[in-house]
């Protein structure tokens, strides 16, 4: 009977925690802002490496492109540049190679620039 006593606040801890935690979960859509979360190099750094063979290979001249930023276009506004109803630069230079198009990302200076999605 005391073991009972104890597992029922227990349990509704665990259930407690678990609502919580369920609304922080990283959804594949969700855009990584936060410089602070593990995930955000993964998206700011060259991009995933296809592996053949157990070795790491070099991805085509097209699939660079994706899932990297492009400083070289410069400064972008969120809602336009990547928005393809108003033709955003952003857009148009990431779709013809991306499945997803391209974004205006937030940078870490607080600036935003054009970043290719998968």
């Amino acid at each position: 009977m005391a073991i009972l006593k104890h597992f029922f606040p227990f349990l509704m801890l665990i259930i407690y925690l678990t609502s919580v935690t369920a609304d922080t979960q990283i959804y594949i859509d969700s855009p990584i802002i936060d410089r602070h979360s593990p995930f955000y190099d993964d998206i700011n750094g060259a991009g995933p490496m296809y592996v053949e063979g157990g070795k790491p290979m070099a991805k085509s001249d097209a699939k660079s492109k994706c899932c990297n930023n492009h400083p070289k276009l410069g400064k972008c506004i969120p809602g336009e540049d990547d928005n393809p109803d108003k033709d955003g630069k952003c857009w148009n230079y990431c779709i013809a190679n991306c499945e997803r198009g391209g974004v205006c990302k937030l940078m870490s200076g607080g600036h935003h620039e054009c970043h290719c999605v998968y």
